[in-house]
């Protein structure tokens, strides 16, 4: 964790579990936030998070972590779909792939096609983090 938290503290951000300020994680699942809020301009937090996140990944791949799958997806079976909404409140909500409102303009929605459902719904890292996790914020 202290390589972390030197990243954390080059780039601005900070580390806390998923439940808050000062919350710990018991699932290896952080929550990575600017620490510097106000008086920055927008282009200089975002650019702080982003090359964070990212020295962040770096530092967990070299360590052997992050997206090695635990377990190969199924087989495509019949197309199920699950609408998109709020009321998704844990990764085990996400049945299907997910189906977004008519001019839904995030990334997820942009990207996420059947085929990748397919190839990714059933995926955990070495951690066993999920990709229905991953994209739960999303959908």
């Amino acid at each position: 964790m202290e390589d972390f938290q030197k990243i954390a503290d080059e780039f601005n951000v900070q580390i806390r579990g998923i439940h808050g300020e000062h919350s710990e994680s018991a699932d290896h699942v952080y929550d990575i936030s600017n620490r510097r809020r106000l008086g920055r301009g927008e282009v200089e937090l975002v650019q702080d998070m982003y090359n964070g996140v990212k020295a962040m990944i770096a530092k967990e791949k070299e360590l052997g972590g992050g997206a090695a799958p635990a377990q190969a997806a199924a087989p495509a079976q019949a197309v199920e779909e699950c609408k998109a909404g709020p009321h998704l409140k844990k990764p085990e909500d996400i049945t299907g792939l997910p189906i977004f409102p008519a001019g839904t303009k995030s990334l997820l929605c942009k990207n996420l096609d059947q085929a990748m459902w397919d190839q990714m719904k059933d995926v955990k890292d070495s951690c066993g983090f999920s990709f229905k996790g991953a994209i739960l914020s999303g959908a």
